[in-house]
């Protein structure tokens, strides 16, 4: 998570108004499906979908999948290296 040294808003810094954002939309909108570009264990509960990004020097692992994976769905992007790519 980014630690953007603003300061509180409404008494909540970045990751609690983030969470409070996602918990007021479900409740607003219980059909609206979230999704996301990249995914953590914040966001995960309410996020159906996520790109998985290729940071270096942090490839995606399988272990996000098995930890995140009951409750988002993680796919990749048009830039992210195929498995067999040997350069991976």
């Amino acid at each position: 998570m980014w630690n953007d040294g603003n300061g509180l808003i409404d008494g909540r810094n970045y990751i609690q108004g983030s969470i409070l954002l996602h918990q007021e939309l479900s409740d607003a909108f219980p059909w609206l499906v979230l999704g996301g570009e990249s995914v953590n264990e914040l966001f995960a509960p309410h996020e159906r979908f996520a790109q998985r990004w290729h940071w270096d020097p942090l490839p995606p692992h399988p272990i996000s999948t098995f930890l995140l994976g009951d409750r988002t769905l993680l796919y990749g992007y048009l830039g992210q290296p195929g498995p067999e790519d040997p350069l991976t």
